[in-house]
């Protein structure tokens, strides 16, 4: 509260936090009243403690609050919904039962034997019994009314929906006219005194709960589409480069990539054993030609006129966040150079020909790299963007031109916002 941390919070996370916090700090001043105040200490205790917070509601006021079943323990409000007791099909994510004196791993069930069968099937019989435990403590949560609704199929003899329906029928239940088709409706003795002394009529209220209930939602905004550099169209390579497969091709320049940012934090003797170990963890494994992926790795590195690139303060895959086109744009860089008023922003292109001019970059290429150096100018405001490709395959640092970049930018911008149109 000092520190302003309790506005924060709730300006972030909403009104319904300050259960939680105050649920928080009362769990903080129990600790002190019982031990040596320290945070481990405090930290320790929830963790291993048997803590156990119920929300209360007693100050819920005209708000809806929406909560599991297990949440709802102990609580009670004067209109409980039940908004999804379609059918749902059990999880069961055990795979070893016990079989006897031993334990058996579960199968087909054509396969499975008889003993072990028979401890899934109890297994089952537990969930059952919890499910309706479950459905009891649901169910007795409403102090005045209950409503019961489904989303999709109720076809299981066993879902909530069929087994409060039957139930109903059994008490005698009547019809009810909804605005989404006939439901069943039970009742007994009277509204709480607190509706009769308000002068609110039963019948009103319902209207009114069903208003809130039936009242038709607003049409959900789509979040905005994530904007990638590398994905902003245009070629990626020169026409008549061959050898590899689009997909060869990226897992290794994956891969070399993998390798360029970490091979200058350790010593060089090291990088053979360095290189099997970090491409044996990939998605892709070791490749066949794990030699010649380490060589080319260690000659960019090594490259006298490249050596500022991985000194000592530089920075390797550098995750950006930025808007462009009107929407959100993630992209990760290479490798990034942050000067007293400058910014150089290198990329890693491993492809086998490499252009002779900075006019003859591919399209796709050129678009990336305008699209990092507009995420860039909006963290460094005031320092200059340098943008440069690293051709892996010569060790060749190639430094892109603005007006290169500012066409490549406006064309990717034209596209985007036909493909929106």
């Amino acid at each position: 509260t000092r520190h302003d941390g309790r506005r924060r919070l709730i300006a972030r996370l909403g009104a319904e936090a300050e259960d939680g916090i105050d649920a928080f700090l009362a769990q903080a001043l129990s600790y002190e009243t019982l031990e040596t105040p320290s945070l481990t200490g405090f930290l320790a205790w929830l963790e291993h403690g048997d803590v156990q917070i119920k929300r209360q509601l007693d100050s819920a006021g005209g708000r809806l609050r929406v909560m599991t079943v297990h949440g709802a323990k102990g609580l009670e409000a004067p209109v409980v919904i039940l908004p999804d007791t379609a059918d749902r099909s059990a999880r069961e994510s055990a795979q070893v039962f016990p079989m006897g004196r031993t334990h058996g791993w579960r199968g087909a069930r054509a396969d499975t034997p008889v003993a072990l069968q028979d401890s899934v099937e109890a297994e089952a019989a537990l969930r059952e019994e919890e499910d309706a435990r479950l459905l009891y403590v649901a169910m007795t949560r409403a102090e005045s009314w209950l409503i019961v609704a489904a989303s999709g199929h109720v076809k299981s003899a066993e879902c909530w929906y069929n087994r409060m329906a039957d139930a109903m029928a059994h008490m005698g239940a009547v019809a009810c006219d909804t605005p989404t088709g006939t439901g069943l409706r039970y009742q007994h003795m009277d509204w709480p005194a607190s509706v009769a002394d308000s002068g609110t009529s039963a019948g009103s209220a319902i209207a009114e709960v069903l208003g809130y209930l039936w009242q038709p939602a607003a049409v959900p905004i789509a979040a905005p589409q994530i904007l990638s550099p590398s994905r902003l169209g245009g070629a990626k390579a020169l026409p008549g480069e061959q050898g590899q497969s689009a997909e060869e091709a990226l897992t290794r320049g994956t891969q070399l990539h993998l390798l360029l940012e970490h091979f200058p934090l350790w010593p060089q003797v090291e990088w053979s054993a360095l290189a099997r170990s970090l491409l044996a963890s990939s998605e892709a494994g070791v490749p066949l030609d794990l030699d010649a992926l380490v060589s080319d790795a260690a000659r960019v590195i090594s490259a006298p006129d490249l050596a500022h690139l991985f000194a000592h303060g530089t920075l390797a895959e550098v995750e950006i966040t930025a808007e462009m086109f009107g929407q959100p744009l993630f992209g990760v860089i290479d490798r990034l150079v942050v000067g007293a008023d400058h910014v150089l922003a290198v990329d890693y292109k491993s492809n086998r020909l490499v252009p002779a001019r900075t006019e003859d970059v591919p399209e796709g290429l050129l678009r990336q790299m305008a699209a990092y150096r507009a995420a860039l100018r909006q963290v460094f405001t005031g320092k200059t963007i340098r943008m440069a490709l690293l051709w892996t395959a010569t060790a060749e640092l190639m430094e892109l031109p603005n007006d290169c970049l500012d066409a490549a930018l406006s064309r990717a911008e034209l596209e985007s916002r036909a493909e929106r149109a």
